[in-house]
C-alpha cells in the first residue's frame, strides 16, 4: 500500500529499484527459500512481501514508525489474517545496548503455512564504523534492500549493516539506481568486508504514471521512463575473512585478487 509523501516521506511509494529487487529475488528465489531474511529500508515492502511466501521468516524493517505500521497493513492485505500475532513492547528486551539501538521489533505474524513476518524498527544509519559487535544479531541468512545508498555515508553504512546482520557465509543483495552517489561506496566497503560475488547493471523501463492518464486522454502513447540500476551481490566470508579485492561477472562467483 502506497502512502502520501506527507505521511510516509521517501518511503511513501514503490520505487523503480524495489521492482528490480523483487524481480531479482524471483529469478534467484533459492537465495531466500526456507531461510531467515531481512529487508533494510523496506518502505512499502514490495520485495519483503514477496519474500514472505518463500523464506522461513522475514523481518521487514524501516526507521519510520508510520512506514512500519503501513508494512503491517500491506502484509495482511497480501497474506491474509495471521494465525498468531505477537506484539512487542516499545522498550524491547535488553539484549545488548548496541543491538537494541538497531533492532526494535514491533509485531510478529505467523501464518497458516508456517511463514513468519516480523515488522521491525531498524535504523541502519546508526551503525558505526565497527558495525555491531554483539553476535546475537548476526543470525540472518540473507539481507536485501533497494534505493538505500542515497549518500556516500549511507553506502558505507548499508554495507556495514548487512555485514553485521549476516551469519558467516550469509549473503546480501543491494539494488541502487545508478545516480545514487553511495552505491560505489557500498561496493568498495563490501569488497573490504567480504566477497563481492557479482555486480550487474539492469535497465528498468516503466510508463511515467503521473502523465500516463493525460497522455492516453490526448490519444498519445504514454512516455517511458528508463532507469539504470546497479545490483550488488555480497557474501560474508566467515568470522575470520580475508580482506582483499574480489571480482565477479553477472551470475559468476567472485574470485579473490589480493
Amino acid at each position: 500500500r502506497e502512502l502520501e509523501f506527507e505521511t510516509g516521506g521517501v518511503g511513501f511509494k514503490v520505487w523503480d529499484a524495489s521492482v528490480v529487487l523483487m524481480d531479482w529475488l524471483h529469478t534467484n528465489v533459492g537465495e531466500i527459500e526456507q531461510k531467515n531474511v531481512v529487508e533494510l529500508g523496506a518502505g512499502c515492502g514490495l520485495a519483503g512481501i514477496f519474500a514472505v511466501d518463500h523464506a522461513n521468516s522475514v523481518l521487514l524493517s524501516d526507521s519510520d514508525e508510520t512506514l512500519v505500521e503501513n508494512l503491517l497493513t500491506s502484509v495482511v492485505m497480501n497474506k491474509g489474517a495471521a494465525q498468531s500475532t505477537q506484539y512487542f513492547p516499545t522498550q524491547v528486551l535488553e539484549l545488548d545496548v548496541e543491538a537494541t539501538a538497531l533492532l526494535k521489533p514491533r509485531v510478529s505474524l505467523q501464518f497458516e503455512d508456517g511463514k513468519i513476518a516480523t515488522l521491525c524498527m531498524l535504523d541502519y544509519s546508526q551503525v558505526g564504523s565497527r558495525g555491531i559487535r554483539n553476535d546475537t544479531v548476526a543470525h540472518f541468512d540473507f539481507v536485501f534492500g533497494s534505493d538505500i545508498t542515497y549518500s556516500e555515508q549511507m553506502g558505507l553504512t548499508v554495507a556495514r549493516a548487512c555485514y553485521s546482520l549476516l551469519k558467516p557465509l550469509g549473503r546480501a543483495v543491494v539494488v541502487s539506481p545508478n545516480e545514487r552517489v553511495g552505491h560505489l561506496d557500498c561496493l568498495l566497503e563490501f569488497m573490504r568486508l567480504g566477497i563481492v560475488v557479482s555486480v550487474q547493471e539492469v535497465v528498468h523501463q516503466r510508463e511515467m504514471t503521473s502523465a500516463a492518464i493525460a497522455e492516453r486522454m490526448l490519444g498519445r502513447k504514454p512516455k517511458i521512463c528508463i532507469r539504470t540500476t546497479i545490483v550488488i551481490l555480497f557474501s560474508k566470508s566467515g568470522p575470520a575473512h580475508a580482506i582483499g579485492w574480489h571480482c565477479g561477472g553477472a551470475g559468476e562467483e567472485g574470485q579473490q585478487i589480493g
